[in-house]
């Protein structure tokens, strides 16, 4: 078709471009590179802080006990090393936020000088915004949030696979001569029979666990108990606890006479009183040296005084001395050891 202007040609409508790629310019790509490498940086700090807690957690859920950890090295070290990492941590934290408030300052104080700045970093490899310092700081940080939970791991399992028998001491420094070969040796001296290790006394009137002065009476006591025994089990002793309970001879109210049914119950309600602190002592302490249920005896005694008989008298005296748990053990000889061969009949 021909108009006064000349042959008009109709425009015909392009179809859309299929741009069937991932990114729409490079800048998108740039960007997402730098948004993973955040993501990823802070889950490895992230998980590295996670799995530090969880193996300090691990050690003392194995070992149990102080006493325990200390004795195994490798528990020691890798407890450390958790203990470490996250100090570092901590402290690094500090620091890089010290250099991002210096960081913002220098912009804050010249902003012609941070566009030009800008405009010269384009299309340069640079540390820009940052510092080399920070730079050197993120990539040394990446590595101890990797290396310092790994090793923590390592050292616990080793410690797992290669237990250290708490029962082998030090051996003493310098030669030592072997035994006489027909002679018993004696492991160490033979230090058997009864001893008595602690004794609560002014329990209350008809009361199983509250003692005249206060809790902190019967706690100071089973503490001693609890010493005096890990102290002999350490030694590599063995022995019976006995503990025994005792009552006066005032009648039970009937409350009371309804919950022990009579004085020897309730001499048996205190004696089974204290064995539960004292097993929880002991336990807390060093739960290895925990007596087994076939070493504690628990006994009840009636009182030690027997008032003579009085027809005006209209009570009947009483013996805070009767209101008594004591804790005996009796300790048994420690093993010997003889190199002589057997007899020959």
């Amino acid at each position: 078709m021909a108009t006064k202007f000349g042959r008009f040609t109709p425009k015909t409508k392009q179809a859309p471009v299929d741009n069937a790629t991932r990114f729409e310019s490079a800048s998108d790509a740039t960007r997402e590179l730098h948004e993973q490498f955040n993501d990823w940086s802070a889950a490895v700090s992230k998980y590295g802080q996670q799995l530090a807690l969880a193996l300090i957690a691990a050690n003392w859920a194995i070992f149990g006990t102080r006493a325990a950890i200390l004795l195994n090295p490798f528990s020691r070290w890798s407890i450390a090393v958790a203990v470490f990492y996250l100090g570092a941590n901590l402290a690094g934290a500090a620091w890089i936020t010290h250099q991002f408030v210096r960081r913002k300052i220098y912009a804050d104080d010249d902003v012609g000088r941070w566009k030009r700045q800008y405009q010269a970093s384009v299309g340069k490899r640079t540390n820009w915004p940052y510092t080399a310092a920070i730079d050197r700081f993120g990539g040394r940080m990446r590595v101890v949030h990797t290396i310092a939970p790994i090793l923590s791991g390592i050292l616990l399992l080793i410690s797992i696979i290669f237990p250290v028998d708490a029962r082998v001491g030090p051996k003493p420094p310098g030669p030592s001569s072997p035994p006489s070969p027909c002679t018993p040796t004696a492991v160490d001296a033979p230090v058997a029979g009864p001893q008595h290790i602690a004794s609560i006394t002014g329990f209350v009137s008809g009361s199983a666990n509250q003692v005249d002065g206060g809790e902190s009476i019967l706690r100071m006591e089973v503490g001693r108990a609890a010493d005096s025994w890990i102290a002999k089990r350490k030694s590599g002793q063995h022995g019976l606890l006995l503990i025994v309970g005792s009552t006066d001879r005032v009648r039970l109210t009937q409350p009371r006479k309804a919950q022990f049914d009579a004085n020897i119950g309730l001499a048996q309600a205190r004696a089974e009183e204290v064995k539960s602190q004292l097993m929880s002592a002991i336990s807390k302490n060093d739960s290895q040296a925990s007596p087994t249920g076939d070493e504690v005896l628990v006994l009840a005694s009636g009182p030690r005084h027997s008032p003579v008989a009085c027809s005006g008298c209209t009570s009947i005296p009483e013996y805070p001395g009767d209101r008594r748990v004591d804790i005996w053990v009796i300790w048994s000889a420690k093993s010997t050891a003889s190199t002589c061969p057997p007899a020959v009949n």
